[in-house]
């Protein structure tokens, strides 16, 4: 589906003026995933859209209140070493998706010890007229 994506982003600093950005993300093609990782799973591949050009990404959880070491990391490319996934992750631009991932964002792998169920939201936008 053709067409843009809105986008808007708001900081709110106690004591000082908010910082806000805006923005309209063109793209010809889009992604939406929504991906349920139960206690335990270990290295869920979850393939990307060639040559995103807008990432976001969600959790319904990030980790325990009461168990910190209870988390849900991710590996890029399923390669290197897991990363800790606590919060949103949002991209945008083709320079910040190929510094974020080495260049060529193929697939993330997620694994999860919290104690329940959580699910992820992806979001991917792409040039479909860019892909290889």
């Amino acid at each position: 589906m053709e067409g843009k994506i809105h986008w808007n982003l708001t900081a709110r600093i106690a004591g000082d003026h908010d910082i806000s950005v805006a923005g309209l993300h063109a793209m010809s093609a889009y992604e939406r995933m929504k991906i349920r990782l139960t206690s335990g799973d270990t290295d869920v591949i979850v393939k990307l859209a060639p040559i995103p050009t807008l990432l976001l990404v969600s959790a319904s959880s990030y980790r325990s209140q009461g168990d910190q070491t209870l988390r849900i990391t991710l590996k890029i490319n399923s390669a290197g070493d897991p990363l800790e996934f606590d919060t949103p992750l949002v991209l945008i631009g083709k320079p910040a998706l190929d510094r974020f991932s080495g260049g060529g964002l193929t697939e993330f792998s997620f694994t999860s010890t919290l104690a329940q169920d959580v699910v992820i939201d992806i979001l991917t936008a792409r040039d479909s007229t860019t892909e290889p």
